[in-house]
């Protein structure tokens, strides 16, 4: 993680008093690429084992894959570890759709679950 991006995220945790109750890791796609894959590491060097426990991996673009290769990704060995880590909290949207939403609402229940499955506490960084 290069320090620009590490700042800004510490900025918005400052921002964020008294700290985040999700945090949304958004993956595209069509850019989960092998350099995208180590951000288990990054987090975990960057903020602790802990952030995982408030995390959601969120994936865009699901409208470019087939439901066989949509299998095919989430069976892969790195997003398998990332999500491990989030306790399997990850949701795909179809980021072309406009008329049904319910993939949006589905993503705010799971939210929702995370907040309650830690107590309604937040993470403190």
């Amino acid at each position: 993680m290069d320090e620009e991006m590490k700042s800004e995220m510490m900025k918005s945790l400052y921002l964020s008093h008294p700290g985040p109750h999700v945090f949304l890791l958004v993956i595209n796609l069509e850019t989960f690429k092998e350099e995208q894959r180590n951000i288990v590491e990054q987090i975990h060097e960057n903020f602790g084992a802990q952030v995982f426990k408030f995390t959601l991996v969120l994936v865009t673009r699901r409208e470019k894959m087939s439901r066989k290769e949509w299998m095919l990704f989430i069976s892969d060995t790195k997003f398998r570890e990332l999500v491990s880590h989030c306790r399997d909290n990850y949701h795909a949207i179809n980021s072309k759709n406009e008329i049904n939403r319910t993939h949006i609402t589905e993503l705010l229940e799971k939210i929702d679950e995370i907040i309650k499955h830690n107590n309604q506490h937040y993470e403190k960084i």
